[in-house]
């Protein structure tokens, strides 16, 4: 037997307790009925045995009651703290069990031990200002959690700290600029006071410092007009209500030219062979580097330092110490002097041979080195002694009234300083005397002609006297004058004497006058004069009195005119012709006579004379020639000449008549460099054979004779180049052999099988066939016996012989060619050459050859250019477009069918400079960010011959351009410019002057325009804007924005409305991908349909004339879905359940693409990704048909590494799907905008994603591969008409992909498609030609294909920014064309610029259009400045406009 005995708590029976709530059923089972907090505890259960051992047995239940926990103490009121303070946070809740305790501190969970309840905030900082919470925690396994919890707002006033970006850097300032620092705080209360300090002590405004209270969190010191003494240490802090915040503090260094410059020691002074040191030190920063000059001359030392050692007289002058920084440079100047005794260095009188002049006065001056300054003692020396001569320490003596007795004395002088007396040097007086006469010439003597006159001037001087005689102060030399002069000296004399006479055996007219004898030497000059009256017989003394020749034609009237003058005076004049009085033509007392015939006749022409009578006869006559006019007449020549060449002949021909006949010279067709009588040709040679022609012509007419030139040469053979000579052919078959000869007299031919062999005829050698010879050409016909064999042409004349070896060879691929040369000429108003290269083809391998030049810039590293020409005339061909003074190596490889020759030996040339200058450099401008006062200019220089910069500026775009202060003359390895204290709301512009050396006019380089800045933080009036104001305009603007958002998507969800067409067989389609799982509801904007507009007749006739809207005739072409699918289709067929549409990644205009898997696609069950072509929803038929047409071109065409490859499609049910090569990087438009972190509208999540920063090489790249893609399609007739960068695929290796071919069409016939058919046209893409006309030729392409290039170079940009679609071809009429990008080189504009020609044909090729861009990557010339490039002006891409 046993009892039951259950206890609650205090060993208490429960049944006596808790009777009413507590009921026990069965054995041993306890229920409670609604259980309250005091049934929290333990519970015992007993089982009393009656008998047996243990007599009890027991167990413990423990029962707990949870009660829900309730905060009971907490803080409750918001907290402020002053930073460093420290505070308890108080949360004590009750329930059961105990709760744990979680803190949060703005919704982050605080670590904390889970049982303390409270919090203490320990020395408050800023970081500990926020949202504080206590949550209670009771947690139990089976029922869950209980909590409740609390916030208070903790905030802590902390002194002003400064921010990351406060006083960040130090600076570096110009000196006469201005610098600026910012100090930024962050601080609560946030009303803060600024101190600002320069190394340590506090500073305030003044002329030098300016310091502004932006707002309560920041300050700014303006250092103004920074100069030396500006460079330190710059500290701010601030203070608020709760105290000083820490200082922080930034350098600033001032940039100025070296000012002060000492050189050590002063004075300098060094003992001879001693050593001397001169220091120089300068201020200037940065620190000035040093060179020296010596009296001018640079001497090479860089240091500040500079070392005589062992100093020299020769080392003493002036030492010059330049310091030198890149602003600018100051010098100072020590003279050394260095001790020695004195020497002299010149004693003289100051006259060359130290000459005196008898009965002057003359000075002796006497000069010597030495340091210090020497004294002098000058002293005499004369037959009885040496005297010192007093007045003399200044080292002059003057002798008074110099005589030839003082040639008796000399003179020392003697140098004196403080290390005693220097040698003495000696001089002697030279006394020279003028000239004086012995003799005198006659009076006034008179003479008849005939008569002979003598006379004699004699002369004493010293030293020795030149005479000359004068008549009328004229130098009487030669004929009819006979001068003797003698120099016999003077016995017991220092005098000279010279005697000289003058004889005229017959004197003449032309002696009437006066003589002069002139005597003179270096003492002086005298002369005497006497008159000589001559008396003669008339004679005509000037050329205007003496008759004049005369050539007339018949008919016309001569007149002579003569006028004698005669001593004594002429008394009768008469006319003679050819010696003959003439009757009738004399006068008497007449001082002139004129002589007149009518009407002269060929009988007329003779010599006319006229003379003159007087007392003493007839004079001579005065004679003048008649010559009448007529026409040429060759009175001698050889009519033929037989030379050998390499020999001269001269050719003579001879001519009369008036005026006198010239004499030219002409090969017949033929000009020839010979005038006058003979024409000589030197080292003749066979060109030179011919006929001649002599021409003598004057006024009236000509006369003219043939003259045979045979020239005999040697045999030459022509057909001497591989080609001619290395004949294909095979064993056992017939070849033709063709030997060319040339020479004179003609040559024989003969074949031979070797060159000393027998001739070659069908008679002796039975693989002859025929030897047939026709004038100078002879061909063997003959039968291969071996390849290799060879055979000889044999010429031979009465000069000699030549021979040419043939040789059979195998067909196959070509030899290289030979003989490249290459020429150049500058192209026309361009920066480019052109060259022009030739050579010589090699053997051609029994087929027809073509020719491809290669050619690179020479060490480029890069691919060569290659240029297929064909089988260009005269084998030469013209590259255009290549840059000026570059060396190139050029090389041509030859083609025929069975394959390529190796390329020929490399030529290379230098081309010249171009008519047009290239671009001297760069220069941008950009205005600080921090400071609208403040524009840094920069500069690259492209010229290597530029050596310095010149920076002017201009406000406004307008008015005279100013050179910037201290930006003159820059040194080339100064690249930027900072220019301060502008005006904040001014435009400015900058040009660079990038001159050569010698140049005179300047090289100007425009930077872009930098517009005007708003002023940071000010309002209209230039005042800080008020804390209310930014709320307004923050207001405002959020209005205005969500405004906008609103209309665009009502527009949006509109224009979606009018689009939506009935969901058919494709919707099915893809209601069916939606049921495999995939997600069609990606985040893919709306189609960009405005890239496309609808342009018919009507649209065009606002911008056509009447004329030509009647000849742009209008039709419909009727569509049928499928019936247009070529048979051959079913090739291409796939199976539509073997294709596995994955995901959609991206959609066009009017239809989308997803990435898919083919099962099968290359035979058997192999998976192969591809990208599937299809149709929207709401597709029309005209866009249906642009697919198929799509497809149908696709399939013409063969696989090219710029073109999108078709892999398939999908016809026979369902919805059309075109199946094409997968491309991982997604179309070229979304790769480029992506690259530089903007959104893809076209193609969603592509699976490589592009570069961030793409290179400037990889966008030429993908320029060159598109217009080599193109030149593919042009030359397959195809145009494309949809050229755009979101219709290039980026596949593997950054390959570019032409696909988008909905538009094109195949246009074999006339190479021009005329668009007749309603639809939508991509009008900022589209050539002006189409879009007024509806043609399209491959050039409408190739405008395309500028735009292209604007989107490539801009990374993604659209074409016509801010241009509305509908206003694009009445822009284009008026000649808009878009702006350059200022990152993008000028030749890069000059191909788009071409591109965009109003007349297509103007426009280039897209093979030339590769070459050049491909030619541009090998050069590795940086033509996008991408450090420039400013991604503001193309991140805001509008894709929806047109």
């Amino acid at each position: 037997m046993f009892g039951l005995l259950l206890n609650h708590q205090e060993d208490q029976p429960l049944f006596s307790i808790h009777s009413i709530r507590y009921q026990v059923s069965g054995n041993a089972t306890l229920r409670i009925s609604n259980v309250q907090t005091k049934d929290n505890g333990d519970f015992d259960c007993q089982v009393v045995f009656t008998s047996g051992v243990p007599p009890v047995i027991q167990d413990t239940a423990k029962l707990v009651v949870v009660v829900s926990p309730t905060i009971t103490l907490k803080t409750t009121t918001a907290i402020t703290l002053d930073e460093g303070a420290t505070r308890t946070l108080f949360c004590v809740a009750s329930g059961n069990p105990k709760p744990t305790y979680r803190w949060y501190k703005d919704s982050v969970k605080i670590p904390e031990d889970p049982n303390n309840s409270n919090y203490t905030i320990t020395s408050a900082s800023r970081n500990d200002a926020g949202t504080y919470g206590c949550e209670a925690v009771i947690n139990v396994p089976t029922l869950g959690q209980y909590s409740d919890s609390y916030t208070v707002q903790v905030t802590v006033r902390f002194r002003p700290a400064h921010k990351t970006n406060s006083l960040s850097s130090n600076q570096t300032a110009l000196e006469g600029r201005t610098a600026t620092f910012f100090c930024l705080t962050e601080a609560f209360p946030t009303a803060t006071t600024y101190k600002w300090f320069k190394d340590g002590t506090e500073i305030s405004n003044s002329q030098d410092f300016e310091i502004l209270k932006i707002i309560d969190t920041e300050s700014r010191l303006r250092i103004k007009n920074a100069k030396k003494g500006s460079a330190g240490q710059y500290s701010c802090d601030g203070t608020n209500a709760v105290g000083t915040g820490n200082r922080k503090s930034a350098f600033l260094l001032v940039n100025y030219a070296p000012q002060q410059v000492t050189v050590n020691p002063n004075p300098a002074v060094v003992e001879l062979g001693q050593s001397l040191t001169l220091t120089c030190q300068a201020d200037g920063f940065p620190k000035p580097s040093y060179s020296w000059n010596f009296n001018g001359r640079a001497i090479g030392d860089s240091q500040n330092t500079l070392q005589l050692a062992s100093a020299q007289v020769l080392n003493a002058g002036n030492y010059t110490c330049v310091a030198t920084n890149t602003f600018g440079s100051a010098q100072e100047t020590r003279l050394v002097n260095v001790r020695y005794k004195s020497t002299v260095t010149t004693f003289t009188t100051g006259n060359p041979d130290n000459n005196a002049v008898e009965g002057t006065s003359v000075t002796l001056t006497c000069t010597a080195n030495g340091y210090p300054a020497p004294t002098y003692t000058i002293q005499r020396t004369t037959p009885s002694g040496t005297t010192p001569l007093a007045g003399t320490s200044g080292g002059t003596y003057t002798i008074p009234n110099v005589q030839l007795t003082e040639e008796d004395n000399s003179y020392s002088c003697v140098p004196k300083n403080a290390l005693g007396d220097g040698p003495p040097k000696s001089l002697t007086v030279k006394v020279i005397v003028p000239p004086s006469f012995q003799s005198n010439l006659p009076n006034k003597q008179t003479k008849t002609e005939n008569e002979t006159v003598n006379y004699a001037c004699i002369v004493q001087a010293k030293p020795y006297a030149q005479i000359v005689w004068k008549l009328d102060e004229k130098n009487l030399t030669g004929t009819p004058y006979n001068i003797t002069t003698e120099v016999p000296p003077v016995q017991n004399s220092k005098l000279l004497r010279t005697p000289s006479y003058l004889t005229i055996d017959k004197v003449t007219w032309q002696q009437n006058g006066t003589f002069s004898c002139v005597a003179f030497n270096s003492a002086g000059q005298r002369r005497q004069t006497t008159d000589l009256e001559v008396h003669y017989r008339p004679v005509v003394q000037s050329i205007a009195d003496h008759p004049k020749n005369l050539t007339l034609s018949e008919g016309q009237k001569a007149t002579f005119s003569c006028k004698t003058i005669g001593n004594p005076p002429t008394l009768s004049q008469k006319w003679q012709f050819n010696g003959v009085d003439i009757p009738g033509e004399s006068c008497s007392g007449c001082l002139t006579t004129t002589f007149t015939k009518a009407s002269v006749t060929q009988a007329d022409a003779g010599w006319y004379s006229c003379t003159g009578t007087n007392s003493l006869g007839e004079g001579p006559p005065a004679r003048a020639q008649l010559l009448i006019k007529h026409p040429p007449t060759i009175t001698f020549y050889q009519s033929a000449f037989t030379v050998n060449e390499t020999n001269d002949v001269t050719m003579t021909c001879r001519a009369k008549g008036v005026p006198q006949p010239t004499i030219t010279w002409r090969k017949i067709e033929d000009e020839l460099n010979c005038l006058g009588e003979h024409c000589i040709i030197r080292n003749i040679s066979g060109k030179n054979d011919g006929t001649y022609r002599c021409v003598a012509r004057n006024e009236l007419g000509e006369d003219w004779k043939e003259i045979t030139l045979n020239v005999q040469i040697r045999p030459i053979i022509s057909t001497s180049t591989p080609t001619s000579t290395q004949i294909p052919g095979a064993v056992s078959e017939q070849v033709d052999l063709t030997c060319i000869v040339s020479g004179k007299p003609s040559p024989s031919l003969s074949w031979k099988r070797k060159l000393n062999g027998q001739d070659l005829s069908s008679l002796n050698d039975e693989k002859v066939k025929s030897i047939i010879k026709e004038r100078d050409t002879s061909v063997l016909k003959v039968t291969v016996s071996a390849i290799g064999e060879h055979f000889y042409c044999v010429a031979v004349n009465l000069l000699g012989s030549d021979n040419q070896q043939y040789t059979i060879r195998e067909r196959g691929i070509p030899d290289k060619p030979i003989n490249v040369d290459v020429t150049s000429f500058r192209d026309q108003n361009s920066k480019t050459v052109s060259v022009i290269v030739s050579w010589t083809p090699g053997y051609s391998g029994g087929y027809d050859q073509e020719f491809t030049i290669h050619y690179r810039v020479k060490q480029s590293n890069r691919d060569f250019v290659e240029q297929f020409v064909g089988h260009p005339d005269n084998n030469m061909h013209t590259i255009h477009g290549l840059y000026p003074e570059t060396v190139y190596e050029f090389s041509v490889q030859a083609s025929n069918k069975v394959g390529l020759s190796q390329p020929s030996e490399p030529k290379e040339y230098k081309t010249p400079e171009s008519q047009i200058p290239p671009d001297r450099g760069t220069v941008k401008a950009l205005r600080a960010s921090d400071d609208a006062s403040v524009i840094l200019v920069e500069w690259t220089i492209a010229d290597d011959k530029v050596t310095t910069a010149t920076v002017e500026i201009q406000q406004r775009g307008e008015g005279s351009w100013e050179l910037v202060d201290g930006a003159s003359k820059l040194k080339r390895s100064v690249s930027q410019f900072k220019v301060s204290d502008l005006k904040a709301d001014s435009s400015y512009r900058f040009r660079v002057d990038m001159r050569r050396p010698g140049e005179s006019a300047p090289a100007y380089v425009y930077s872009n325009t930098v517009p005007a800045g708003p002023i940071p933080g000010a309002g209209s009036d230039g005042e800080p804007l008020k804390g209310w104001m930014i709320a307004v305009i923050v207001l405002l603007a959020g209005l205005i924005l969500l405004a906008i958002l609103v209309l665009a998507f009502y527009f949006f969800k509109l224009r979606k409305n009018e689009h939506r067409g009935t969901a058919g067989k494709e919707s099915m389609y893809k209601e069916s991908i939606k049921q495999r799982g995939v997600k069609m509801e990606l985040e893919i904007d709306e189609p960009r349909e405005m890239h496309y507009m609808e342009l018919d007749d009507r649209t065009r006739s606002s911008f056509m004339t009447d004329a030509t809207r009647q000849n742009s005739p209008h039709s419909t072409e009727q569509y049928s879905e499928y019936a247009s699918l070529d048979p051959s289709s079913r090739s291409w067929e796939i199976p539509r359940e073997r294709v596995t549409i994955e995901k959609i990644v991206g959609k066009g205009a009017f239809g989308e693409v997803a990435k898919a898997t083919v099962i099968g696609l290359h035979g058997g069950s192999e998976k192969t990704v591809v990208a599937v072509k299809m149709l929207k929803d709401e597709a029309t038929d005209s866009e249906k048909k642009d697919l198929l047409s799509e497809l149908e071109l696709m399939k013409q065409l063969k696989p090219h590494p710029y073109v999108v490859s078709l892999l398939g499609c999908v016809t026979k049910s369902g919805p059309l799907l075109v199946l094409i090569e997968y491309a991982p990087f997604g179309n070229l438009l979304g790769y480029l905008r992506r690259s530089r972190g903007l959104n893809d509208t076209y193609y969603k999540d592509p699976d490589i994603k592009p570069q961030t920063n793409l290179m400037s090489e990889q966008l030429i790249k993908f320029a060159w591969q598109i217009a080599d893609g193109m030149s593919y399609l042009s030359s397959k007739s195809i145009i494309h008409r949809d050229l755009a960068a979101r219709n290039v695929l980026m596949g593997e290796k950054e390959t570019c992909k032409l696909t988008g071919l909905g538009m094109a069409r195949d246009v074999q016939q006339e190479r021009i498609y005329e668009r007749k058919t309603k639809g939508p046209l991509p009008v900022k893409w589209t050539a002006i030609e189409a879009l007024l006309y509806g043609k399209y030729t491959t050039k409408s392409d190739v405008w395309s294909y500028g735009v292209l290039l604007y989107e490539i170079f801009t990374i993604g940009g659209t074409p016509y920014p801010k241009v509305d679609g509908t206003k694009i071809i009445k822009s284009l009429q008026e000649g808009y064309r878009m702006p350059k990008p200022q990152h993008v080189d000028d030749d890069l504009i000059a191909i788009m610029t071409k591109c965009w020609e109003d007349d297509p044909e103007k426009r280039p090729t897209f093979q030339s259009l590769k070459n050049e861009l491909k030619e541009m990557e090998n050069q590795r010339k940086r033509l996008l400045n991408l450090e420039t490039y400013d991604n503001r002006l193309y991140e805001n891409v509008k894709d929806l406009e047109a």
